[in-house]
């Protein structure tokens, strides 16, 4: 399994430079500018991408063909993809709060509550999505998975704009303003650890589709 998580690890650091590249404009775009709000997501979101990236250099390199010839076991070959996916998260979760701590110290423009609520929210949301894209990408393969993956992006945005638009233009009541943020400030743990869960789910699904794959 530690074989495995360094492969990985190794093969994206030959990428590293173009993921550098975006990183520096996500910094000079949004968070000079006092966007935190959407660097935070929109980093983490690509930190998260990057398991599409091992799996598609995994396929170009029939990988899991290979792997098998060895001592590794299918679900091992499955988790360590979901190890890889929680790892990237972190990082992506860690990384931003440094970007927010030297944006603070230089600009002095975070609102630590509304950070703090932001990276738990987003990192929840990012576990969330990596419980459904890796599945779909076992399925289908990278190529035939893109397309459900851009469904999975849109749908949630849709979701959201939705609720949004019936509540300003319906007689729903919406909450008090206290009401939703003690909500989000409690999302901080929360929102993570359902990602967790539906991890969980997640990999159990991944590993039966696995196993019925012909390699």
């Amino acid at each position: 399994m530690k074989g495995l998580f360094q492969k990985d690890i190794y093969n994206l650091i030959q990428q590293g430079k173009s993921l550098l590249y975006i990183f520096v404009i996500f910094v000079v775009v949004f968070v000079s500018q006092g966007k935190a709000d959407f660097f935070v997501p929109m980093w983490i979101t690509m930190c998260i991408m990057l398991v599409t990236t091992s799996m598609s250099l995994d396929g170009i390199a029939k990988w899991d063909t290979y792997a098998l010839t060895m001592p590794v076991t299918r679900t091992e070959l499955v988790v360590s993809k979901y190890i890889l996916g929680i790892c990237l998260t972190l990082f992506g979760v860690l990384s931003s709060f440094c970007v927010l701590i030297g944006s603070n110290f230089i600009l002095k423009n975070i609102e630590w509550k509304e950070a703090l609520i932001l990276l738990g929210v987003a990192s929840g949301i990012g576990l969330f999505y990596l419980s459904i894209i890796l599945p779909l990408l076992f399925k289908f393969g990278v190529e035939k998975a893109r397309i459900f993956m851009m469904m999975g992006y849109l749908v949630p945005f849709i979701f959201i704009y939705g609720i949004a638009f019936l509540a300003k233009n319906s007689q729903i009541p919406i909450p008090e303003e206290a009401v939703i943020e003690e909500f989000l400030t409690k999302g901080i743990v929360m929102f993570p650890v359902i990602g967790l869960l539906c991890l969980g789910v997640s990999i159990w699904i991944s590993i039966r589709i696995f196993q019925k794959i012909d390699k």
